[in-house]
């Protein structure tokens, strides 16, 4: 939540895109050092396999499993009427790098679906919480409401952000993350 206000404030007060898109790097990078942005860049930075490697915990290991079994690949391949953001990345750039990081050749995304159950696996199994936040534009690929026939719960965390839950809750952050947390404890002590 207040990331999102920082976020917005900079683009904001900037004097144009540029400045804006300036700013926001400015926030996430302490030392003032330039960010890589090249193409070999990302995939060093996604070969390096130390437990905090430049990436941070948790990147690798999704674009692994995304270039496996997902494909969730954020292109520009929509024609530019049905989306602001140009033709510069198309679905060939992720699949590149899948096969230039992991030396896979795309993902298989109908085994994964047939293989995990897809959006209907939960019914199968019982006991399982899908959780998103309220802004994360991923969430429309997740479980979004409850089956309690079949054990299944969805809970949507409100104005919270892409894994806003996932981040330990301190004082400051959007309260609604808090109470997530609360409800998800909750929820696993009674899965036991």
């Amino acid at each position: 939540y207040q990331r999102r206000v920082r976020v917005c404030s900079a683009i904001e007060g900037a004097a144009d895109p540029l400045s804006g898109l300036l700013a926001v790097t400015r926030l996430y990078d302490s030392n003032g050092a330039c960010v890589g942005i090249s193409y070999d860049d990302q995939v060093q930075q996604l070969r390096n396999t130390t437990v905090f490697g430049a990436t941070g915990v948790g990147m690798r290991q999704w674009t692994w499993q995304t270039c496996n079994e997902f494909g969730f690949f954020q292109s520009t391949d929509a024609p530019p009427s049905a989306q602001p953001f140009g033709v510069g990345i198309p679905v060939t750039y992720y699949t590149q790098l899948c096969h230039d990081v992991f030396g896979v050749s795309g993902p298989h995304i109908e085994f994964t679906n047939n293989y995990y159950g897809s959006k209907k696996a939960a019914a199968t199994v019982g006991n399982v919480l899908y959780v998103n936040s309220g802004l994360d534009p991923w969430k429309s690929l997740s479980v979004l409401q409850n089956d309690t026939a079949h054990g299944v719960q969805a809970y949507i965390v409100n104005d919270a952000g892409h894994c806003s839950q996932m981040r330990p809750y301190q004082q400051g952050m959007n309260p609604a993350i808090g109470d997530a947390q609360q409800f998800i404890g909750g929820v696993l002590r009674n899965f036991a």
